[in-house]
């Protein structure tokens, strides 16, 4: 009887989640502007219904989900969100539902993140015949000229226009390497998201999941900061060849474990600031400065290289 009573709710609580599921896919169809937020979001009913009863019932509601958003709206969007957003929550709900640390669950989460992004690539290529990194990068462009269009309607020289127009073809021209990085970290960031909201969620429903570590107190392996120095390498050695694969692999890595040396120093400016009890309102000013002090940016990098060597918070010895 308890076994019939179980079943029946895992299939009620199945039916609401793919039925929000299924609201989303249609707001981000619908309602282009919340688009963007919806589909950030979209897996967490997979994600809640894995947790709450089990892998099965998450596949399930994916299944049920795409069949119907194929039948309202198309086949290819229903691809879409299936293979860029549902294995997100799939992975997610059952890391959570395994009871594997925050650290695990957010590991696993974003290699299906990360999976889901190239899957999603692929289907547009070979399906449609758009490459989205193509499209992206032209629409760019265009941005750039309707850019220097108003820039030169506000008066600007020719020789200014010309300095924006060669700065900002460069970064154009090196977005186009550096895309596999910034797939990665789009990987973190949204399965960050959602394991929050999710966290939040499970929270109010009676299932505390556990914190964290504090991030004052978070440390990096110390092969981070050898991983960081071969990159290093690649991207000088190649430099004047940027096509080449050690170099684009190089600009990448550098990429990915700049940001999170960053972290790593970022983690660091917090403990002192906990430890010489100043106020709390210095940990925001020090992350708007980041976004708008590149000189910051390279300084709080360099602090956070330091510490994995000379372990400035004494954390290695407090763990032994």
């Amino acid at each position: 009887m308890q076994n019939s009573t179980t079943k029946t709710a895992s299939m009620v609580e199945g039916g609401i989640l793919a039925s929000i599921a299924i609201v989303f896919a249609l707001i981000s169809v619908y309602l282009p502007f919340l688009g963007v937020i919806v589909n950030l979001i979209w897996p967490v009913p997979i994600l809640l219904l894995g947790v709450r009863h089990g892998l099965k019932a998450s596949l399930m509601c994916l299944a049920v989900a795409g069949i119907i958003i194929a039948i309202l709206i198309n086949p290819i969007q229903a691809i879409s969100v299936v293979f860029g957003f549902g294995f997100i929550g799939i992975a997610l709900g059952y890391a959570i539902n395994q009871a594997w640390s925050p650290l695990k669950t957010m590991i696993i989460g974003t290699g299906a993140s990360l999976l889901s992004k190239g899957a999603v690539l692929l289907i547009s290529i070979v399906l449609m015949g758009i490459n989205p990194l193509t499209v992206q990068l032209a629409a760019t462009g265009q941005a750039l000229e309707q850019a220097l269009s108003i820039y030169q309607s506000l008066g600007f020289t020719a020789e200014q226009l010309q300095e924006i127009r060669t700065t900002m073809e460069t970064t154009i021209g090196l977005l186009k390497y550096i895309m596999p990085a910034g797939f990665a970290l789009a990987s973190v960031v949204d399965t960050y998201i959602n394991y929050l909201i999710a966290k939040k969620i499970l929270a109010r429903l009676g299932n505390p999941q556990p914190e964290f570590t504090e991030f004052r107190l978070w440390q990096i392996p110390g092969y981070v900061l050898w991983i960081y120095g071969v990159s290093l390498l690649l991207v000088t050695f190649y430099n004047q060849d940027p096509t080449n694969i050690l170099y684009l692999i190089g600009v990448n890595v550098q990429m990915v474990t700049n940001v999170i040396l960053l972290i790593q120093g970022l983690s660091i400016a917090y403990y002192y600031i906990h430890y010489k009890n100043w106020p709390n309102f210095l940990k925001s000013l020090i992350v708007i400065l980041l976004f708008s002090n590149q000189f910051l940016v390279q300084v709080v990098v360099l602090m956070g290289a330091f510490d994995v060597v000379f372990d400035y918070r004494r954390l290695n010895t407090r763990n032994k």
